[in-house]
């Protein structure tokens, strides 16, 4: 995540999801690559419990079926916001990532308190409304990139020497990784970040998954 906003802390991160619904950073893995679709609706039910038995009533509601659905994530963000701003914090304007076209960007406002303090109250927001939630939605959920940036990151992937593929729709897909080689990876990462701050100025923060 980039953009510089003063007293602001990301409230996206994509997490991957553990059995048992602890959840943790992405390094840019798919918690889902390697699993068919009746193991993740399995394992989403199976968190259901997990959320019940810790409180968290709205996720728990959401797991039963094994499907995290637009509708649901949407819902999640309003709550989480809520919550926040319930705590004295500010929340920006989410904004549909132009990078994925499936998460919303946004950061939150310590507006002067005690960031510590801050960070322990946004991480209780996200305990009860948002983790695991926003992980398996974005897991099960195809990305596809803004047809704008796709262009302006495919001719800045020629201009640092690394061709994307152009009929790719996401990041994974204009930029795979062939072997060990990662340098076009790198590069299509780094001119989506600068490319979507250069087109969407209004975004209140760039977050590049793959």
């Amino acid at each position: 995540m980039t953009r510089k906003a003063a007293a602001a802390f990301t409230g996206l991160a994509v997490v991957l999801v553990c059995l048992v619904g602890c959840t943790g950073v992405a390094d840019g893995g798919d918690p889902s690559a390697s699993r068919g679709p009746d193991e993740i609706r399995a394992e989403i039910q199976g968190s259901a419990g997990v959320m019940a038995d810790q409180g968290r009533k709205e996720q728990a509601e959401a797991f039963r079926d094994g499907v995290v659905d637009e509708d649901e994530y949407l819902q999640a963000l309003r709550s989480l916001r809520s919550c926040i701003e319930e705590g004295g914090y500010g929340f920006s304007e989410p904004a549909l990532s132009p990078v994925t076209g499936l998460n919303y960007e946004f950061v939150y406002y310590s507006n002067g308190r005690d960031e510590e303090k801050a960070g322990k109250d946004y991480a209780e927001c996200e305990a009860q409304y948002w983790q695991p939630l926003q992980g398996y939605y974005f897991s099960t959920h195809a990305q596809r990139m803004d047809e704008q940036l796709k262009n302006a990151v495919l001719q800045c992937m020629d201009d640092k020497g690394h061709p994307g593929v152009a009929d790719g729709t996401n990041l994974v897909e204009i930029s795979p990784i062939i072997g060990d080689d990662e340098d076009a990876r790198v590069a299509a990462r780094e001119c989506a970040t600068k490319e979507a701050e250069r087109l969407y100025p209004e975004l209140p923060s760039v977050t590049v998954f793959d």
